[in-house]
């Protein structure tokens, strides 16, 4: 190097060259894309705030470069630390800020959910809150009946050399998804205080059959036989030697609530009161042999328990429910069977419920279940449709009770006070605010 050439390292007239001119463009391209992107976030400052120290910790010192003091100055203001931002760090570590930006979608679409459902939520709350009024309902309820004995007749199948019978086989009636109807009328009250209700339900329905040698039920060379009561396996009451004949089967219920209402939690209510029940069956059979009616009643009354729970669902006005009753009914049971071959009648406990003190007293369980679904298109009317079922305990039954115990016990009867009935199936309906 010459005198000419040399120049002082410090020489105003030199820029700086090299790694400080590479490590300005740098710094320059990051400040660029830094105003590109957006602001840092509060959530993301501390670990902004240490990337800004280590950032700081990689720039030139002016000192070690041998800069004048107007060098040193005018590099101090080009070189400025740029703030750090979450979209750069994810462009510069692995260049997909797509997937900071549908993480971000997918937080404001749970943000938007949570809301929808808090403004569905009061919505319902404003609705329950709306001064009390009449309400009246009106639903319409399929169930099938499932009774404890179903027996139209029993059938005998097999004999044995000596042609005793060896089996005999049930033929049962064939119970399906029959129509019945439930009133309702009332207040409900949501704020703690007491509201009411009177419910009513109905069904009265009935089915039959006919058994001969042409539909195969009675096969040629068979025999049918209806039996209530039995002496030494014989039928003593009932019809024997059947080859065909039509068969009835009839249920008729009245069911009548007269509750309280009261809100005991946010969406539950508690129902007390008091219930009244009416079940009647009968059986009819017209044979080749003769005829035979039945009929089994209970009647009677008492507590009713009842909890009512809702569910609000993410969609506007739409809510799950559902409700558990339970009542102990204590009153009047009878049974009586006639036929025309033997020319008897058998009664049990037939007696009028209207004398107390000769009444048959007697206790029977109720239950009821329901579960589904409510729409409220408007403030003033709900529609609904649920799955629901009731069952009577030992409320008796009219069907033919007899049994085949084997070839050297023939037939045996049992008490048809014993027997219990079942609805299960579905309702729909709509409620009317008045």
């Amino acid at each position: 190097m010459n005198a000419e050439t040399a120049q002082p390292l410090n020489s105003p007239s030199k820029k700086p060259s090299g790694g400080a001119s590479f490590h300005l463009a740098s710094l320059n391209s990051l400040e660029d894309r830094a105003q590109e992107s957006t602001a840092e976030t509060p959530a993301t400052a501390s670990e902004n705030s240490d990337r800004k120290s280590k950032l700081r910790d990689t720039e030139p010192k002016s000192s070690a470069l041998g800069l004048d003091a107007t060098s040193k100055a005018k590099l101090d203001r080009d070189v400025q630390p740029v703030a750090y931002n979450s979209g750069i760090a994810a462009s510069i570590s692995d260049s997909s800020p797509v997937a900071e930006l549908q993480t971000l979608m997918i937080r404001q679409g749970n943000q938007i959910a949570r809301m929808q459902h808090e403004l569905d939520a009061k919505e319902q709350s404003r609705r329950e809150s709306l001064p009390t009024k009449w309400f009246a309902s009106f639903d319409n309820v399929f169930v099938q009946p499932f009774q404890s004995n179903t027996t139209a007749l029993i059938v005998e199948r097999d004999h044995d050399d000596n042609g005793s019978v060896d089996e005999y086989v049930s033929i049962m009636f064939p119970w399906e998804l029959e129509y019945s109807y439930r009133y309702q009328v009332g207040q409900h009250k949501s704020d703690g205080t007491l509201g009411f209700q009177a419910r009513y339900w109905r069904f009265d329905q009935g089915t039959s059959l006919t058994a001969n040698e042409d539909n195969g039920l009675i096969p040629t060379f068979q025999e049918g036989a209806i039996g209530y009561l039995s002496e030494d396996g014989d039928i003593t009451t009932g019809l024997a030697f059947i080859n065909e004949g039509s068969f009835a089967s009839t249920i008729h219920s009245d069911v009548v609530d007269f509750e309280l209402q009261k809100r005991i939690a946010p969406r539950l209510d508690l129902y007390t009161g008091l219930r009244y029940a009416q079940v009647g069956q009968g059986y009819a059979a017209n044979t080749d042999v003769g005829t035979v009616h039945a009929s089994s009643q209970f009647r009677g009354v008492g507590p009713t328990v009842a909890l009512a729970a809702f569910h609000q669902l993410p969609l506007d006005r739409l809510q799950l429910f559902t409700s558990l009753r339970g009542s102990l009914l204590y009153g009047h049971q009878d049974f009586s069977v006639s036929d025309s071959f033997n020319e008897v009648t058998q009664s049990l406990n037939s007696i009028d419920v209207r004398d107390s003190n000769n009444a048959a007293r007697h206790f029977t369980g109720n239950t009821e279940l329901q579960f589904g679904i409510e729409y409220s298109p408007w403030d003033l009317l709900q529609m609904h449709v649920a799955l629901e079922a009731h069952h009577f305990t030992q409320v008796g039954g009219p069907n033919p009770p007899a049994t085949f115990l084997g070839p050297d016990s023939g037939i045996s009867t049992d008490s048809p006070l014993d027997d219990g009935l079942s609805f299960f199936g579905l309702s729909f309906g709509a409620v009317v605010k008045l």
